[in-house]
C-alpha cells in the first residue's frame, strides 16, 4: 500500500470513537458485540471490524477523511490478505467518491496484485475507466468479472447492471463522434413504415393504416390532419412540423395525437430528448387517456430499449401494462426485445399472456402469428410443432394476415416444416404486401440460404445485396453477425464497420453500433471463459417481461 497509515492500539479506538455521534456509535458497537458472541476473537480482529465498520459509516455520512482515517487504522490490524484487499477497496471507492479518480485506480490495483480474483474490486474499477472514457479498459474488467462470477458460480450484485450501463455509455461515445456526418433529422421511409406496422392499438398507426376514420381535415394545409395527409402520401419528413404548428394552436383539437406522431418521428429520426419530450407530454396530460398514456409508456420501452438498460426499459413497458392490459402491442413489442437478447423462452410466455388477453387473430393478427411462430420454433425442440402449425395455417386461410411481417413470419414457420418452396412463396407475398420494399427480399435470401446452416454461402448472397442503398448496410450488418457466429471476429468487425459507414441516419447508426459493442463485449467475455476454461455461457436474466 502507497500510503503507511501510523499505528493504533485497542485504546486509541475507543478514543478515536468519540468523536461520532453517540447513537451511531451504540448502533456499531452493539452490532460488533453480536459478531463476538459467535466466537472469541483476538484484539487484532476485535480492533480490524471495529474500525472498518466505523470507515464505512463515515462513508454514508460523507465524511470521507474521518473514513480514511479509520480504514487506515484498520490496516494495522489487518490479518489476512482478504483483509488488506477489502481496507483497500473501501479506500479507493472512497477517493473516487471525493474526485480522486486517478488515486482510486492505483488502488484498485494494488487491491488486485494481493487478491488478483476480487470481483468486486474488478467492478469498482470499471466503473471509473468508465467515467475516465476508457472503455477498452473498463471492458475488459467487467469481462473478467463477468467470466470469475461464472467461474465461481456467484451471483454478483451490481454485475449486470454495470455491464449494461457500460454497453450503453460506450456504444453512446462511439456515436457521438459519428453524429456530425449522419442527419440526425432524416427519416428512412422503410423505417417509418416499418415501425407503423408493428402497432394495432396506437391511434397514429390505425390512422395510417385506415382502420380508424380519418382526422376532420379543416386545414388541410396544417395542423395534425395536414401531418396525416403527409404520414399517408410518404412525406414522413414534412409531418413534424405540421404537428408542431398544431401542438402550439391554441384551439387545438388533437394536441395528443400530435405529440404521439411528432415523438415517433423523433424516435425514428435518433432525437432521444425531444422525442422522450413528446412521449411524457401525453403521459403528464391530465385529459388523456389511460390508453393514450400507455402508448406513450409504450414507445418510451422501445426508445429505452435503444438507448439505455433492460432494467429502464421494463419499467417503461410495466407501467404501458398497468394503465390497458388490453394494449396488444406491447406485448409484442416486448416479446420482440427478449428475442432480440437470445431470450424465446421468456417472450412465448409473454406473447401467450397478450393472446390470452387480446384473444381475437382477426383484431390483433402480428401479435398472434408471431407468438404460434415462436410456438412452433420451440415445440420443435421441445415437443410437437403441428399443433401450432395448424393453427397457423387457419390464420392464413382465414385471410387474417394484414402485412409483410405476417407472411415473413408465416414463411419462417414454413421452413421449419414444409421446407423451401411453399416458405419461397410466403416471402414473395411478404415482398408484394410491403410495396417492394427491398428488406424482404434479403430476408428472404438469409432465410433460405440459413436454412442449409452454410454460413458462408448465406455470407456470399448477402454480398449481392451491399451496393444497395436501401439495405446495403443491413446486409453488411447479417454478414458481420455470421462473421461472429464462426469466430471470424476480425471479418465480423469489418463487416459491422462498414455498416455504421453505409448508415444514413442516426437511428440507424445508433442500432449498428450498439450492435458492434455487444459483439466486443460477447468476443471480450468468450476470450476470458476460455482463459479460465469455461466453455459454456449460461444466459444472463434480463428483466424486460411484463408482471
Amino acid at each position: 500500500m502507497s500510503e503507511q497509515p501510523n499505528p493504533a492500539t485497542q485504546e486509541d479506538a475507543q478514543k478515536e470513537s468519540s468523536g461520532m455521534p453517540d447513537d451511531v456509535l451504540a448502533t456499531i458497537t452493539s452490532t460488533l458485540d453480536a459478531i463476538n458472541l459467535e466466537g472469541v476473537q483476538d484484539d487484532d480482529t476485535k480492533a480490524f471490524n471495529l474500525y472498518k465498520t466505523e470507515g464505512n459509516t463515515y462513508v454514508k455520512m460523507e465524511k470521507y477523511p474521518e473514513a480514511l482515517e479509520k480504514y487506515d487504522q484498520a490496516w494495522n490490524h489487518a490479518k489476512s490478505a482478504d483483509d488488506r484487499a477489502m481496507i483497500l477497496n473501501n479506500r479507493g471507492v472512497v477517493h473516487e467518491k471525493m474526485g480522486d479518480t486517478e488515486k482510486a485506480l492505483e488502488i484498485f490495483e494494488e487491491a488486485l496484485k494481493i487478491k488478483p480474483e476480487y470481483v468486486k474490486v474488478l467492478i469498482r474499477r470499471s466503473l471509473v475507466n468508465k467515467k475516465l472514457g476508457k472503455f477498452e479498459e473498463a471492458m475488459d474488467d467487467i469481462t473478467e468479472a463477468h467470466s470469475l462470477s461464472l467461474k465461481n458460480s456467484v451471483a454478483v450484485a451490481g454485475l449486470q447492471e454495470a455491464s449494461e450501463s457500460l454497453i450503453v455509455e460506450y456504444a453512446e461515445a462511439e456515436i457521438k463522434k459519428l453524429e456530425s456526418t449522419k442527419p440526425s433529422g432524416f427519416v428512412q421511409d422503410g423505417i417509418v413504415k416499418t415501425f407503423l406496422r408493428g402497432f394495432y392499438c396506437d391511434p397514429i398507426s390505425r390512422l395510417w393504416r385506415g382502420l380508424d376514420p380519418f382526422p376532420d381535415q379543416g386545414d388541410a394545409k396544417s395542423g395534425f390532419p395536414a401531418a396525416m395527409t403527409c404520414m399517408r402520401d410518404g412525406k414522413f419528413s414534412e409531418a413534424p412540423a405540421h404537428c408542431t404548428s398544431e401542438i402550439e394552436a391554441a384551439d387545438s383539437n388533437y394536441r395528443l395525437e400530435a405529440f404521439l406522431l411528432r415523438g415517433c418521428l423523433n424516435f425514428l429520426c435518433g432525437k432521444k430528448d425531444e422525442s422522450l419530450a413528446d412521449f411524457d407530454a401525453v403521459i403528464k396530460d391530465a385529459n388523456a387517456s389511460n390508453e393514450y398514456k400507455s402508448c406513450a409508456h409504450l414507445k418510451k420501452a422501445m426508445l429505452r430499449n435503444l438507448w439505455e438498460t433492460a432494467e429502464a426499459t421494463a419499467e417503461e413497458f410495466g407501467r404501458a401494462e398497468e394503465l390497458w392490459k388490453e394494449n396488444a402491442d406491447l406485448y409484442y413489442h416486448a416479446a420482440v426485445c427478449l428475442v432480440d437478447k437470445g431470450e424465446p423462452v421468456p417472450a412465448l410466455a409473454l406473447l401467450e399472456k397478450g393472446m390470452g388477453i387480446c384473444s381475437d387473430p382477426k383484431k390483433y393478427p402480428l401479435l398472434h402469428v408471431m407468438g404460434l411462430t415462436i410456438k412452433l420454433s420451440y415445440d420443435a425442440c421441445m415437443g410437437d410443432p403441428k399443433p401450432a402449425y395448424e393453427k397457423l395455417k387457419q390464420l392464413a386461410n382465414d385471410g387474417v394476415f394484414d402485412g409483410p411481417e405476417c407472411y415473413e413470419l408465416y414463411a419462417q414457420a414454413l421452413l421449419l416444416i414444409d421446407g423451401g418452396e411453399p416458405a419461397a412463396a410466403q416471402f414473395e407475398k411478404a415482398f408484394e404486401v410491403s410495396g417492394g420494399e427491398k428488406l424482404f427480399a434479403l430476408k428472404k435470401v438469409m432465410a433460405q440460404t440459413m436454412l442449409t446452416k452454410d454460413h458462408d454461402k448465406t455470407i456470399e448472397a448477402l454480398s449481392k445485396f451491399v451496393d444497395d442503398p436501401d439495405v446495403g448496410n443491413a446486409a453488411l450488418y447479417h454478414m458481420g453477425e455470421l462473421s461472429f457466429m464462426m469466430e471470424r471476429h476480425e471479418e465480423g468487425f469489418r463487416h459491422i464497420e462498414k455498416s455504421i459507414e453505409e448508415s444514413k441516419s442516426i437511428y440507424d447508426t445508433r442500432i449498428r453500433v450498439m450492435g458492434k459493442i455487444d459483439f466486443k463485449y460477447n468476443v471480450m467475455l468468450t476470450n476470458k471463459l476460455k482463459k479460465h476454461a469455461i466453455t459454456f455461457c449460461p444466459q444472463q436474466p434480463k428483466d424486460v417481461a411484463l408482471e
